[in-house]
């Protein structure tokens, strides 16, 4: 009797970026306020986020 073939998979949904996700809960006025930015600057509200992060990290270094 021939034996069943199975295939190894990974459980899950895969992986669909590079870099890990990270989730926070923002005040309605604080995402406002982020909109307004990066509707100024022509940009996504993730990207706006990210930027306004690395602003907030290199301040003051020179």
């Amino acid at each position: 009797m021939m034996k069943s073939i199975f295939a190894k998979r990974k459980p899950g949904r895969p992986k669909t970026g590079t870099t890990r996700m990270y989730g926070a809960r923002l005040s309605e006025e604080l995402v406002t306020k982020i909109d307004v930015w990066a509707n100024k600057n022509d940009l996504s509200r993730s990207e706006a986020i990210r930027q306004l992060i690395e602003v907030a990290l290199n301040k003051g270094r020179t």
